[in-house]
């Protein structure tokens, strides 16, 4: 006889980036990481964890196997636990799927979870009511008093928690998964991780710029459901995990190889005689995956990223792979306005994808991004519309397939060689008439021609005029597009040294 049931942490985006504050996220994942493993003081814990023991816990939420106890037992239970946990941790929304078949029907349980999170969405916030203070963090009331060496003041019980929980894992040697991540990657002695987004690194003799990178695996609810039984949906969902820790320790042992000319580039700072490193994992679990680092290194390391996980293996023995949304934005733009647009970029990129899909083979790993200059905000479709958008196309053709971006790194590194006002004057044609266009293409030519044999490291009048396997020897666009726009933003937003070497793959 057994119980199945299932909790599930609903909109963890939402409870993460609640506040614009980098210590708060941290803290905020810190807790979704683990709540399940919890202690609370309940009379109930050992059925709790016996059941953990049976099922298994990943990506946010928790199948639990109760085994010989009634139905009456198993909801007191369930009540006492997501009681501590909502009184603890105010801001997180739990679901809840039983199946009380007395056969353990995982599918019943799935499916019982989704009505109940299509029925209603529980305030778990104390919301303000006029006349008290506003948290300056989250917008909610402000219920107590906060000390830090920074600022003291009063905050939302929402932001305390998850300020509280960041301490208390700094304080915890060996509880931090991030800086276990770090540990296993055999770079904790000389590197560490910051949770202050000034720290992070800025390109020299410019402003500070953070890129937010959203990656979210291929597919991978489709194989969860695919696999016959508990043990097998347990094992996938370890592999996974593990699968995902490689891929972000691959990138951090690519920052060490390449570290002295990412020092060359970026202010890095120090912090207890150790470099810090130029990102910052936020979430890291299953195939759910979210980290801030300087904003140059944003589609880089995004895309080194998505190159180690599609060299993973998980136990259904299918290929990986994942899409990406990359948002670069200044380093005082909030956080969650940054996370929603990332959010939205890798919706398109997934989109995309599941156009460009064979229905035989996985059609790999999309990635899209956005640099986000000043004066302009909105939501991304606005945004695309009003300034990349004319009467000729489309000013972008992305998102691009991982392969498309490494492609594209050779025309954005021929396009290094020109000057500056050349460049500009690109970005001015890309919205003029098509002759103007075609005129503008033959005069580079033709300047191109004339400096050949006199070219001595002077700025090159040499345009790429074949991109991804279409030519542009006449024209800017085709079939109502161009890719001209996303090579001179990749121009700006890419790390120079990868820029001048021609390739994202070292």
């Amino acid at each position: 006889m057994a119980i199945v049931v299932i909790l599930d942490i609903m909109s963890i985006q939402k409870y993460i980036f609640a506040s614009n504050k980098l210590k708060e996220n941290i803290g905020a994942s810190l807790i979704i990481s683990g709540i399940f493993k919890e202690k609370i003081k309940s009379p109930y814990n050992e059925y709790f964890e016996s059941a953990l023991k049976n099922g298994y816990e990943g990506g946010g939420n928790v199948v639990l196997i109760f085994k010989d106890i009634g139905k009456e037992k198993v909801l007191e239970v369930i009540r006492e636990f997501t009681f501590r946990i909502l009184e603890k941790y105010p801001g997180i929304d739990l679901g809840v799927g039983i199946d009380f078949g007395f056969a353990g029907n995982l599918d019943k349980a799935y499916a019982e979870l989704q009505i109940s999170k299509n029925k209603f969405i529980p305030i778990s916030t104390i919301p303000s009511h006029g006349i008290t203070a506003e948290c300056n963090r989250t917008g909610l009331s402000s219920e107590i008093f906060y000390e830090s060496n920074k600022q003291s003041s009063y905050i939302s019980y929402s932001s305390y928690i998850k300020l509280k929980k960041l301490d208390e894992i700094k304080s915890e040697k060996g509880s931090d998964f991030m800086q276990n991540i770090l540990s296993d990657s055999g770079l904790d002695g000389e590197y560490t991780f910051t949770d202050e987004l000034e720290k992070l690194g800025s390109k020299k003799g410019e402003d500070s710029h953070i890129a937010f990178v959203a990656i979210d695996g291929n597919s991978m609810s489709d194989r969860f459901m695919k696999c016959n039984d508990l043990s097998a949906k347990k094992q996938l969902s370890d592999t996974l995990k593990e699968a995902v820790k490689n891929s972000f320790i691959g990138l951090l042992k690519i920052i060490d190889e390449e570290f002295k000319e990412i020092d060359e580039e970026l202010n890095i700072k120090y912090e207890n005689g150790k470099k810090i490193l130029p990102v910052r994992p936020i979430i890291l679990g299953g195939d759910d995956v979210s980290f801030i680092c300087e904003g140059s290194m944003g589609i880089y390391f995004a895309s080194r990223f998505l190159k180690f996980f599609a060299e993973q293996t998980v136990s259904d023995g299918l290929p990986l792979s994942a899409c990406a949304g990359v948002a670069i934005a200044h380093a005082k733009y909030p956080i969650y306005r940054i996370q929603k647009i990332a959010e939205e970029l890798l919706s398109g990129a997934k989109d995309k994808r599941k156009k460009e899909q064979d229905e035989e083979n996985d059609s790999g790993s999309y990635i899209d991004f956005q640099m986000f200059y000043s004066g302009i905000f909105g939501e991304l479709g606005e945004i695309r519309k009003n300034h990349y958008d004319n009467i000729y196309g489309k000013m972008y053709m992305r998102p691009y397939k991982i392969e498309d971006i490494e492609s594209l790194i050779k025309p954005v590194e021929k396009m290094h060689r020109l000057a500056e006002s050349k460049i500009k004057d690109i970005r001015v044609v890309l919205n003029k008439t098509e002759s103007e266009r075609s005129n503008f293409i033959e005069h580079m030519k033709m300047r191109a021609g004339a400096d050949e044999n006199s070219y001595s490291g002077a700025k090159s009048f040499s345009i790429p005029y074949e991109i991804l396997g279409q030519k542009y020897e006449q024209d800017f666009y085709a079939n109502n597009a161009t890719p001209y726009f996303d090579i001179i933003e990749l121009l700006e937003i890419l790390p120079e040294y990868v820029i001048k070497r021609g390739s994202l793959n070292g």
